[in-house]
């Protein structure tokens, strides 16, 4: 009744929420290892429990309660920003200029990357698989979605990406590019090195402003190699800003903590400089200053030595368990169902009907995320022994439908 004319009527019916609210109850009433539950997108261990470092939560424990208390600073504590920096490009910093502010976890960077440096109505370019948040981001924010298909041919459709670039050229002064490269979600798919030279030649190319955005929420479970990319940023011309994501949850497992950092590359210091000076306003009206636990907490596991080298070393033994649940999925897996896949939390399995087909599965005591393309499976929350299962039923439905190459 109070409700603006744009709002009337809406509800908040996210699928992925509403099917792990039916695995839950259901393990309640058939028993935990009964249901498979491949709708969490959060890293569990083979028991279902959720998985933390025992090196990031010994640099937690150890905060000073006080010093959590205070406000941050606007921007971020710069010890933070620096700890982020350190983690997320590693040895590959590119050597273009780089600037970097905290932010209330990755999808306040994607929020505010769109509305400082779109129009209202713009639209913003990503693939055709993708995260469901970026078209409630875009809605929310007066902006539009507009997709390329990312597995074409087992890869992504340049041709169509560089048309529509040029269409978008003509309509907005900036082009906003949304890439979630490496580990995609929900495909797992990641840019090769030269797949990630063509998208940077096409940027080129252009002649016209882009806002390159790299969301690399799952980076840390991909194969290292993958942050090659960031060397690769300094071909870029002085036509596109980069900007790149980093979030705490995923790679320290501190989902509930809300902390990333936003970070800008570019030649010239003008435009990093206006790239700090909004974000802060942007931080200043919406979520505030970002979360001081967040940010002693990484800053803290980084100068300590040999705390932030045992977190290396249990983050590759994750990402090792990680892969070899992808690897008993896919060896399951009717070859013909399999979408690409080559790193991180999720993979997907192309489908005409992927709500039908996730309804079938609940018959059978799985749960899955439907998308419009096709289904997505949580591996980061399946065991192994469950990623076959998984497998296993997709393939039984897909004999049983007759659609062996599309279930």
């Amino acid at each position: 009744m109070f409700a603006s004319q744009s709002k009337r009527g809406l509800t908040f019916n996210d699928i992925i929420f509403i099917n792990n609210a039916q695995a839950r109850a259901r393990s309640r009433s058939a028993g935990a290892g009964a249901v498979v539950n491949g709708t969490i997108g959060a890293l569990l261990d083979d028991s279902g429990e959720l998985v933390t470092f025992e090196s990031v939560d010994r640099a937690h424990g150890a905060l000073d309660v006080r010093a959590q208390s205070p406000y941050a600073p606007m921007g971020g504590y710069p010890a933070f920003v620096e700890a982020a920096e350190a983690y997320c490009f590693g040895e590959n910093r590119p050597s273009l200029p780089l600037r970097g502010v905290a932010v209330s976890g990755g999808l306040a960077g994607i929020h505010h990357a769109i509305l400082n440096y779109t129009e209202p109505g713009d639209f913003i370019l990503t693939t055709d698989w993708h995260w469901g948040p970026y078209q409630s981001i875009t809605d929310e924010t007066g902006r539009k979605l507009k997709t390329f298909p990312l597995l074409a041919s087992g890869g992504p459709d340049w041709a169509r990406f560089e048309e529509t670039m040029k269409e978008l050229a003509c309509e907005q002064h900036n082009i906003f590019l949304l890439m979630n490269t490496p580990a995609h979600n929900p495909t797992g798919y990641s840019f090769t090195d030269g797949e990630f030279i063509q998208m940077l030649s096409l940027c080129n190319k252009l002649e016209h402003p882009v806002v390159l955005f790299l969301d690399v929420a799952y980076i840390e479970y991909a194969s290292p190699e993958r942050k090659n990319i960031f060397r690769l940023l300094d071909r870029l011309s002085g036509n596109t800003l980069t900007l790149v994501d980093y979030s705490i949850s995923k790679g320290f497992a501190k989902y509930g903590l809300r902390t990333a950092a936003l970070f800008a590359l570019h030649r010239d210091e003008e435009v990093l400089e206006e790239f700090v000076q909004i974000m802060l306003l942007s931080n200043r009206g919406t979520y505030g200053s970002v979360s001081s636990t967040g940010q002693l907490l990484l800053e803290a596991l980084y100068k300590k030595k040999p705390l932030s080298d045992s977190y290396t070393e249990e983050l590759q033994q994750w990402r090792h368990l990680l892969a070899g649940r992808a690897r008993i999925f896919f060896e399951t897996l009717h070859p013909g169902l399999a979408m690409p896949y080559r790193d991180g939390f999720f993979a997907a399995v192309a489908s005409s009907d992927p709500f039908g087909v996730c309804e079938k599965l609940k018959e059978e005591d799985i749960f899955l995320v439907p998308l419009n393309k096709g289904i997505r499976v949580a591996l980061c929350s399946l065991s192994g022994k469950q990623s076959r299962r998984v497998a296993e039923a997709l393939n039984r439905l897909a004999e049983k439908e007759n659609l062996s190459d599309d279930i």
